[in-house]
């Protein structure tokens, strides 16, 4: 009697342990870029279903937050071909629905494990470095989080970090700089030890 107790607890237990929603990711994980150029991260999801066998995602809802806004700005998302961008209000909130009207299921036209949910947009402004991250938070916004047709709204985060680096320009410019400034050093030393 006790074994079967214990065998029911556990079984409860399970019951109520939240699913998880997969695993999110921006890719690259890293970046190199030289200031004043532009550069995109990925933000895709993998094993979605795990968690929610027979259920159908309907939307992602996700802030975009950059460290250090002196290194890096976001300037826009394409959505996924799985997706439509909805996105609305202020930015960088992005909110997207996906292209079937029942829901992305393992069984959607095109649907692949992982898939792309968007690309997401940046300029490179000033050299160091930043993380960027996706965030949500669904119990106060409720256009954030993976939306599930069954299981409703769960929270997700994925990160990256980013370089700006000085335009090759930039460094040879410095480099003549520094090159003339060491010359003219060298010229007065050798003057005033002449004199």
């Amino acid at each position: 009697m006790k074994n079967l107790l214990s065998l029911g607890l556990l079984a409860l237990a399970a019951a109520v342990v939240p699913a998880q929603a997969g695993t999110f990711s921006l890719s690259p994980a890293t970046t190199t870029v030289p200031g004043g150029s532009s550069f995109d991260l990925t933000l895709t999801l993998a094993d979605p279903f795990s968690g929610h066998p027979g259920d159908a995602i309907t939307s992602f809802g996700f802030n975009v937050g950059i460290q250090n806004p002196s290194v890096a700005s976001y300037t826009g998302f394409t959505a996924g071909a799985l997706f439509i961008d909805a996105t609305f209000g202020p930015v960088p909130t992005v909110l997207v629905f996906a292209n079937d009207p029942f829901g992305l299921s393992p069984t959607s036209l095109g649907y692949t494990d992982p898939f792309i949910i968007g690309v997401l947009h940046f300029s490179a402004l000033k050299y160091g470095t930043t993380k960027i991250a996706v965030t949500t938070d669904a119990a106060s916004d409720l256009n954030q989080g993976v939306y599930y047709l069954f299981a409703g709204a769960e929270d997700f985060t994925a990160s990256a970090d980013a370089s700006v680096v000085p335009e090759p320009g930039t460094l040879t410019v410095s480099a003549l700089g520094a090159c003339a400034l060491a010359l003219a050093l060298c010229r007065r030393r050798a003057a005033s030890s002449a004199i």
